[in-house]
């Protein structure tokens, strides 16, 4: 295989960034269409909706396909009462402001120093 070559079928999804996978693969997991109890037309509803809302207002792009997407999702777990609306804010807020990262979440040397206020666990 070339470097140019692509390793992925046709029918696989690809992804500009990390972040466009995982709000993908949350997505799926919660829904009906992975292990999760809600409904995939309710999800897919909502896409619909930021889709329409954004209108030809802003240039199509993964970037923008995969924002309306976490959009989507975030309001389908707030709808559903999953999620309270305030602390998805909150949550919003610290990931804008650089006091969250998600590093909690890698496994192993994060890049980070720990003085911060956050609990995580490390597996060295």
């Amino acid at each position: 295989m070339t470097a140019t070559e692509d390793p992925r079928r046709d029918d696989e999804p690809a992804f500009e960034a990390p972040w466009q996978a995982r709000a993908f693969a949350i997505a799926l997991s919660l829904t009906d269409r992975g292990e999760g109890d809600l409904p995939w037309d309710d999800f897919q509803g909502r896409l619909v909706e930021e889709i329409e809302r954004d209108g030809e207002s802003i240039e199509a792009s993964e970037d923008v396909y995969y924002e309306q997407w976490l959009r989507a999702l975030e309001r389908l777990l707030v709808d559903d009462g999953l999620v309270d609306p305030g602390e998805l804010d909150e949550r919003i807020e610290a990931f804008e402001t650089g006091e969250r990262d998600a590093s909690e979440f890698v496994i192993g040397e994060h890049g980070h120093t720990h003085e911060h206020d956050h609990d995580h666990h490390h597996h060295h």
